[in-house]
């Protein structure tokens, strides 16, 4: 698969575990392989549909103060007809060498070789993939049986509901009921912060 090089959304560990369950859990997977686009150089479908969503937006003329509303903006875009959790963030190679996350451009995932992942710093097919072990981790077989993370609505941190909030003198108070009974919980982990957090070691 072809993705483009956004370290927070694509190119970390937690995608890496996700292509290492797919390929355990799926029959017809034996290998994947995660290559990279070239910055600058390249064009995805879906950055083209994110232009899209925010030129809707700017002429949009129906007020979004709730995720319902996201959604039927998204729905009312004409698409151009284009062609520490459970996995924690590698940062080394098995030989000791320095594994940088934003320099990959190709990752490779075997089913044969379930705890494994190889990397390349190209997508040149005569280049040599170096190998990074998942075995260092808490479980023995953490790909094969994952765990539910969670199994019901998501919460959110205190903090970010105090911040919402406050922004109700701006939203109809259609809607300031939703935003109140927001679920929260001390302990919420910012997964995307720590991802970020990690990129910059």
């Amino acid at each position: 698969m072809f993705i483009d090089m956004c370290a927070g959304q694509n190119k970390n560990a937690p995608v890496a575990a996700m292509c290492m369950v797919a390929l355990q859990n799926t029959r017809h997977l034996n290998t994947i392989d995660h290559n990279f686009f070239v910055p600058l150089h390249t064009r995805m479908e879906c950055v083209a549909d994110y232009s899209l969503i925010e030129k809707k937006k700017k002429n949009y003329n129906i007020p979004i103060q709730h995720p319902h509303d996201w959604m039927q903006l998204v729905r009312s875009v004409e698409k151009q007809k284009t062609i520490k959790r459970t996995f924690i963030n590698l940062k080394r190679y098995d030989d000791g060498s320095s594994l940088i996350w934003r320099c990959i451009t190709w990752l490779r995932y075997g089913k044969n070789m379930p705890m494994y992942v190889s990397t390349k710093l190209s997508l040149n097919v005569h280049d040599t993939f170096k190998m990074t072990s998942f075995h260092r981790w808490r479980q023995a077989n953490p790909v094969s049986q994952p765990t539910l993370t969670y199994t019901g609505p998501n919460q959110i941190s205190m903090e970010k509901k105090k911040h919402l909030l406050e922004l109700l003198p701006f939203i109809s108070p259609l809607f300031h009921e939703f935003y109140k009974n927001l679920r929260t919980k001390d302990d919420v982990r910012n997964i995307l912060s720590e991802v970020f957090d990690n990129e910059s070691d």
